[in-house]
């Protein structure tokens, strides 16, 4: 789960490189949006509102710009990752010199036990 959150939170991922605590944010919110690409049935524009207004009213303001690419994100997440059914429950950032590697915990819902990946 690890490769496929940081292949598809690519797009919003990488402007964030270089401070590994803004970084380690953003995996935490690409995992906020897989999470909600997943189990959210609204159209992708819907989700993407919903995130952008959850966003601001715990203080984190996003632009127009932030709400397009979130409904590309979670159209992409639909499309290219329908049979991927894990929800993210953790992440974790470490900065591995001249990359930051994502180690993420996932599980199938209903499933007993959750899997680091």
């Amino acid at each position: 789960m690890s490769d496929v959150l940081k292949e598809w939170a690519a797009p919003m991922l990488e402007p964030l490189r270089g401070d590994i605590r803004v970084f380690t944010n953003g995996v935490r919110f690409a995992a906020t949006v897989w999470n909600a690409a997943t189990k959210m049935s609204e159209p992708p524009e819907v989700v993407a509102d919903w995130l952008v207004e959850a966003a601001g009213s715990i203080g984190i303001p996003l632009s127009a710009e932030t709400r397009e690419l979130l409904a590309y994100l979670i159209t992409t997440r639909r499309e290219d990752y329908a049979d991927d059914d894990r929800i993210v429950i953790d992440t974790e950032v470490r900065d591995g010199g001249d990359e930051y590697r994502i180690t993420v915990a996932s599980a199938v819902p209903g499933d007993a036990v959750a899997s680091r990946i």
